[in-house]
């Protein structure tokens, strides 16, 4: 009865290898199927072990494969290093690797591919994102059409905290080239029917800022103290029809400057931001300040007069503290710019400009052991209000010791806007009704001049 079951079961094997095989299926797909199981008991592993070899058949041997056995696979089992699964193609034995990492981008300094994501990566060929474009420049960003897609094509934000070193949104460098160089080319095409802006650059100012940072809305450095040919710091070109209002340029703030260098102490001036009267005509004064002026303003200001008074009274007299009282020049023996007052000792300054200041008096006589006298100037900027809008720019006031005369003077240069008034007063003890003037004209005089 053995003999009867071992011969049926070869035979079934035998016909069952003329077709296709399955394990867990009857139905297979292929030569040889194996459906894994859905439920495994303990110990049980679904997969396919492959044979284990310590060594691989070398050529030679009786048990090395032939061609007919191409496609053969073991599994090499050893610990040195070579241990893995091995297939042969028909004439040796090869191991099967991970495959060989590949990437678009290689590691910087190196053809080695990057597959990490902090990598310092770059390529060699031209990159485009959005669309396929047989123009593209080595990198290209362009969105598709249709309303629907994004408006903002590259946005840049750097991040960058630390206070040292400098931080750059975007840096260009364009170095090689024997033909024309743009640093950036930007073109805003011609439709839509909004504001058409080339540059829009809006940039935050701190408010707490020291003196001495400079903040640029835009900053350019055109060549060297070696460059030659023509060159344009800025170059600005309007083109519209007639009807259009077009400039060429159009600052709004409260100074506009043009100057050697950076520095207001630098040649140059700076343009007033006044409208100016009709007639008026721009004018410097030399300081690097321009303003507008009358066109019949003479380019001179000067003012000379003397004090023809021989005394002065106090009328606030014991009022417990020294009194100020306005000197009065009024004898005027110059005046080329009509700005001097000699009825009134006030000085209207006709122009903006810097004006140079020397003022002097004598008292004949003074009669205490220490008495302080004084002499000062007196400004109103804006030339509007009454004897107490003015304020002192300048005071001197030593004290003076027994009798004899007194002589103060004062020497100082003060920066007046048009319409701005200056005077001189004299300072007297309270204990004083009055004091006696030299009216000699070289030791009681005023002189302005602008400078």
């Amino acid at each position: 009865m053995k003999h009867l079951y071992s011969t049926l079961l070869i035979c079934l094997i035998g016909s069952f290898a003329t077709a296709q095989v399955g394990l867990n299926t009857i139905t297979p797909t292929a030569d040889l199927e194996i459906v894994s199981k859905a439920s495994l008991e303990a110990g049980e592993y679904n997969g396919v072990i492959l044979p284990r070899v310590t060594a691989l058949p070398v050529s030679g041997d009786a048990t090395f494969p032939t061609a007919n056995q191409r496609g053969l696979m073991l599994y090499l089992d050893t610990t040195d290093g070579t241990e893995g699964i091995y297939m042969f193609d028909g004439t040796q034995y090869i191991k099967q690797e991970n495959a060989a990492p590949s990437s678009a981008f290689y590691n910087d300094g190196s053809t080695d591919f990057a597959t990490t994501v902090d990598a310092e990566a770059f390529r060699t060929g031209r990159t485009r994102f959005g669309r396929d474009s047989s123009t593209a420049a080595i990198v290209t960003i362009e969105n598709e059409t249709g309303a629907s897609q994004d408006r903002t094509t590259l946005s840049v934000t750097n991040r960058h905290t630390s206070s040292v070193g400098n931080s750059f949104g975007i840096s260009i460098n364009n170095t090689a080239s024997s033909d024309n160089k743009v640093g950036i080319l930007n073109n805003v095409s011609l439709s839509g029917d909004g504001v058409h802006t080339g540059i829009e650059n809006i940039v935050a100012v701190r408010d707490d800022n020291a003196p001495e940072v400079e903040n640029y809305g835009l900053k350019s450095v055109v060549g060297d103290a070696a460059s030659t040919g023509t060159i344009y710091g800025v170059y600005s070109e309007v083109n519209s029809d007639a009807a259009a209002t077009a400039y060429s340029g159009y600052f709004v703030g409260s100074k506009f400057g043009i100057r050697q260098d950076n520095t207001a102490s630098s040649a140059g001036y700076d343009l007033t931001t006044d409208t100016g009267t009709a007639g008026q005509v721009l004018t410097t004064d030399g300081a690097g300040q321009a303003t507008w002026a009358d066109a019949n303003t003479p380019a001179t200001i000067y003012v000379k007069a003397t004090g023809s008074q021989s005394s002065l009274s106090n009328p606030n007299q014991n009022n417990s503290m020294d009194d100020w009282n306005d000197l009065i020049y009024a004898t005027e023996v110059v005046d080329d710019g009509s700005g001097y007052d000699n009825n009134t000792g006030i000085f209207t300054a006709p122009v903006d400009g810097i004006y140079q200041v020397n003022s002097m008096y004598v008292i004949t006589s003074a009669n205490a052991t220490v008495d302080q006298f004084g002499i000062g100037i007196q400004v109103d900027p804006d030339g509007v209000g009454g004897p107490s809008d003015f304020d002192f720019v300048l005071i001197s006031e030593p004290n003076h010791n027994g009798n004899g005369e007194v002589y103060r003077n004062l020497h100082t240069t003060v920066k007046l806007d048009a319409g701005a008034r200056l005077k001189v007063q004299l300072k007297m003890p309270d204990n004083y009704g009055s004091v006696n003037l030299n009216t000699f004209e070289g030791k009681n005089q005023i002189t302005i001049a602008k400078l």
